[in-house]
């Protein structure tokens, strides 16, 4: 294939699928944007025990150069603070997680509906729960490749523990 024709074709994919979605992809980064805030709350409300005591503020300090502006206040306010259980935290940040994961699916879902001219129109519920449900295979699915990933390294360990445990009998 010339390089002309694939310009050409990539040119008229790009004319065909752009002007189509142009809303539904900037509502996707939207609610991926999103979807940062309750991570933040699982991330940090597992990290509480780790953010308490006098290393935590050490610890909060040196994440607020990571973290994008206004999330400092979110860390100070809600997190360093004990009125509330961290584990409620989690859970809120879980609910959120599915709630925005889902819609954003549902989107990706609409956009594709768009490229390919598909107008089957669904009930509310029935795209919400579809939403969810691709999500959670999604979710599933990144799960078991970071599992695959990390079996050699806990194999390595638990060869590591049998031998301390062989030298120390």
């Amino acid at each position: 294939m010339a390089l002309g024709s694939l310009a050409k074709k990539l040119f008229r994919t790009v004319a065909r699928v752009i002007p189509q979605c142009g809303m539904v992809s900037q509502a996707v980064a939207f609610n991926m944007f999103l979807a940062f805030f309750p991570s933040l709350l699982v991330v940090l409300g597992l990290m509480s025990s780790s953010l308490s005591g006098k290393n935590g503020q050490e610890l909060a300090v040196r994440l607020s150069v990571i973290l994008p502006p206004g999330s400092w206040q979110l860390i100070s306010d809600f997190l360093l603070r004990r009125e509330v259980n961290p584990w409620d935290w989690v859970l809120l940040g879980w609910v959120g997680t599915l709630l925005v994961g889902s819609q954003v699916m549902k989107l990706i879902m609409e956009g594709i509906h768009l490229i390919y001219g598909d107008h089957e129109e669904h009930s509310f519920l029935g795209r919400q729960l579809r939403g969810l449900l691709l999500f959670c295979i999604d979710r599933g699915v990144a799960r078991g490749r970071r599992a695959e990933c990390l079996r050699p390294a806990i194999a390595a360990m638990d060869d590591w523990r049998i031998r301390q445990v062989a030298v120390s009998s």
